[in-house]
């Protein structure tokens, strides 16, 4: 098992039995060829603190203004929705992760990294002509702007449409069989 990418992301934890104020903690993240996504408190520490294999639970995976689920946790003040990752630890359990990247183009980098451990029925849009995920501008922990991602891709591109339907003046409606609808 090889190592893809590592580096420091800010992970949303519970607090302890001892300090029982939920917080955003730096941990540091590697992430292994086989999609396993593991973080621990310093690099060089031998006991993760925790770890999730992400070609599992690829498909809920939410990026951006896509998670805003309704336990979603408070940001920092300085950090953007843009740079958010939620990762649920597995399916059909309620635990999500939540994971802040410092700029979009952080953000991109995992996002990236990850694609290329799924396999390939589970890709998120790896590749060199993939669209960028996030969007609009961003601003890291330390206040400076980041260069802002083109908006994202909807997940439709290279999917054949059905021809269009120009509606006549008084045409009936539905359109028929095989177009779609005029366009409002």
């Amino acid at each position: 098992m090889t190592t893809v990418k590592t580096g420091y992301l800010l992970r949303y934890g519970k607090g302890s039995i001892l300090d029982k104020e939920d917080k955003w903690k730096k941990n540091y993240f590697v992430l292994y060829s086989d999609s396993t996504l593991t973080w621990y408190k310093n690099p060089g520490d031998t006991k993760d603190k925790g770890t999730v294999l992400l070609k599992n639970i690829a498909y809920y995976i939410a990026v951006g203004d896509k998670t805003s689920l309704p336990d979603r946790p408070m940001l920092p003040p300085e950090a953007s929705v843009y740079n958010l990752i939620s990762i649920p630890q597995a399916l059909k359990k309620k635990k999500i992760h939540w994971i802040l990247c410092e700029h979009i183009n952080d953000l991109n980098a995992w996002m990236e990294a990850i694609a290329s451990t799924l396999p390939p029925d589970q890709q998120l849009g790896a590749g060199p002509s993939a669209p960028q995920f996030g969007a609009g501008p961003s601003v890291g922990f330390d206040g400076a702007a980041a260069i802002p991602g083109p908006p994202i891709g909807i997940g439709f591109e290279g999917v054949a449409a059905a021809a269009s339907y120009d509606a006549p003046t008084g045409a009936p409606y539905p359109p028929p069989p095989g177009h779609m609808p005029y366009p409002q």
